[in-house]
């Protein structure tokens, strides 16, 4: 062998990790200078490691040593190689050490060197106060003698200089490896992981898509799907496929697909989540807005459809919307198999201040209690039970709250996309001093032929600087209507009056969504003509308005609260029902 170590013999092969590389070198000295021949791999690393016959040369080294003395760390359990040179010199009937090394104790041996079976092994402890390193009773000692009595030697009794710094050696290597240890885990746990569940990643969009059809095929009468994410764009596509390979009369691995019934848990964010639009997260808002408005019918029309078509019985979908970052995101088959994911922000694709939030597109940890591990299933029961949890919070409304837009114009968006997009609108309600901020929302609710109740204040008890304002209503309402394409005289457009100074003004989508803005007096603001006013603020009063006592301008409070949220019940209770019940109920137009 080019190394030069053919000849050598080897008592003492040592196999140790990467962490233990001091102590491997410190034991090295300590027994030869006792005249045992001892070797550890990574001595001659480089050289070995530029030769054809590394692994050859290694092998060798192994079958003619009499002890192998194994270095049980924490980390000896991941060790590929090290465990593979301890089957090996198991196989040969070799005179196996195994040395715990601390923090590692002794209840963790089978753990640490399975093959070994928990039954050998020299534990290392710390030292006692004022022992000599040198001292028959030390750590080094110890295990110098454990190895004497294996090969038949008989125990030298002299200690000299080098002896002592051996030991030293050995005791501060130890030292080193604890202090290592201090900072890392007292287990190190291996984990399957797929690197996303998107359309990029098939193997883990095919391992999600077996594990719903052996559940579909297990014995048990009902199967469930529990998914939790941001806007499930990619969850929602796997959904689709599995139920499309689920054909008629289809077997799985576990038995035939008939006669189940399967439970679809989704939770997603709410497309009007304060956090959604202060990320400028336009790409998820308009995700949740197609997959579980604009399209939602028609994708929950082709699961009945094609579980109808297995003889399966799709139940009820349980929806719950949420107004935060979920803190745990994953995809549960039944209660034993957990994909767990994570929540990252990304910056939006072409520059600028926004943000996407990734979910599908990163890593899934893979839990599953089908295994042989104990291990392995006891850390997934751990992780589900701890996912359950999350979905138990997630379905409770009353952690969501409302959301506070900082513009005008956002608040009018947020009132606007319900109108356009949500499917079931069976009502618009608006209440406004003269409705001039609410004419977009009139718009597009003509647009979809959308009833509409518009409540103004009477123009006999409203302010000078209001009337012109109601005046224009009769004609402004004709002309959106003619914008639109709206026949007018079909009866959807009622308006009527009321006679209170109005605090505020509210609109009702339907019920799913209410916005409200408090109104403030016009005196309370200085003046700056009739323009908006730069920044986030409302427009300021002009003169006759500031001089007015009744005038009023809208406030800078805004807020939207859907059907999802804590406070929405309240709110509409509040500022829509109360107050159309204080109103006649004959409107004074319809068109």
């Amino acid at each position: 062998m080019s190394i030069g170590t053919k000849d050598t013999k080897t008592e003492v092969f040592i196999v140790y990790t990467g962490a233990e590389v001091a102590l491997a070198a410190a034991i090295k000295r300590l027994l030869e200078h006792r005249g045992i021949p001892t070797f550890y791999c990574r001595q001659e690393q480089r050289a070995l490691a530029s030769n054809d016959g590394y692994r050859t040369e290694l092998e060798a080294r192994l079958r003619q040593s009499t002890v192998v003395l194994v270095l049980a760390s924490r980390e000896f359990r991941s060790c590929p190689y090290g465990q593979a040179e301890v089957g090996m010199a198991i196989g040969r009937k070799a005179k196996v050490i195994v040395v715990l090394v601390p923090p590692a104790k002794m209840d963790l041996l089978a753990y640490l060197v399975p093959i070994i079976g928990g039954k050998h092994g020299v534990p290392i402890t710390e030292e006692e106060p004022g022992i000599d390193p040198s001292h028959p009773s030390s750590m080094a000692s110890r295990l110098r003698t454990a190895v004497e009595d294996e090969l038949k030697l008989q125990p030298r009794q002299i200690i000299d200089d080098i002896d002592r710094a051996n030991h030293i050696a050995f005791s501060q290597a130890v030292g080193e490896i604890k202090r290592t240890y201090d900072l890392m885990p007292s287990v190190k746990e291996e984990f399957r992981l797929w690197p996303s569940i998107d359309g990029k990643s098939p193997q883990a969009r095919r391992s999600i898509i077996e594990n719903l059809k052996r559940s579909l095929g297990r014995s048990d009468r009902i199967s469930s799907l529990q998914i939790a994410g941001v806007s499930l764009k990619w969850s929602l596509e796997l959904i689709t496929d599995a139920l499309e390979e689920i054909a008629p009369g289809s077997k799985s691995p576990e038995g035939p697909i008939v006669g189940k019934t399967l439970h679809i848990t989704l939770v997603h964010m709410d497309d009007h989540a304060h956090v959604l639009h202060a990320l400028d997260d336009k790409v998820d808002i308009n995700y949740i807005r197609d997959n579980f408005d604009v399209n939602w019918a028609g994708i929950w029309s082709k699961w009945t459809s094609l579980c109808a078509k297995a003889g399966i019985t799709l139940a009820p979908p349980s929806i719950h919307r949420i107004d935060y970052i979920p803190p745990r995101v994953g995809v549960l088959v039944d209660d034993d198999v957990f994909y767990a994911g994570r929540c990252a922000f990304r910056p939006t694709d072409g520059g600028g201040s926004g943000y996407q939030l990734w979910v599908g597109e990163r890593e899934y940890f893979l839990y599953t209690t089908r295994t042989t591990s104990e291990a392995e299933a006891t850390r997934a029961r751990n992780a589900i039970y701890e996912f359950k949890g999350y979905l138990g919070v997630y379905k409770q409304a009353n952690h969501n709250g409302v959301l506070m837009p900082k513009t005008p114009t956002a608040w009018i968006e947020h009132l606007s996309s319900p109108i356009e997009c949500y499917a079931g609108i069976e009502r618009v309600t608006l209440i406004s001093q003269t409705c001039t901020k609410f004419r977009p929302l009139v718009k597009k609710a003509l647009a979809r032929e959308i009833p509409i109740d518009i409540y103004v204040q009477d123009i006999e008890t409203a302010p000078t600087s209001a009337r012109n304002a109601l005046k224009e209503l009769r004609d402004r309402i004709p002309d959106d209507a003619e914008a639109v394409g709206y026949t007018l005289g079909r009866g959807l457009i009622t308006v009527r009056h009321f006679r209170q100074h109005p605090t505020y003004r509210a609109a009702l989508i339907g019920n799913r969504v209410l916005g409200a803005q408090m109104y403030v007096g016009a005196s309370q603001r200085p003046t700056g003509g009739a323009g908006v006013a730069a920044g986030n603020s409302e427009r300021t009063p002009t003169l006759d308005e500031a001089r007015d006592p009744q005038a009023i301008l809208p406030g800078e409070l805004r807020l939207i609260a859907t059907q999802h949220s804590a406070q929405y019940l309240q709110l509409r209770k509040e500022l829509v029902d109360r107050f159309v019940k204080r109103v006649p109920e004959k409107p004074v137009a319809v068109w």
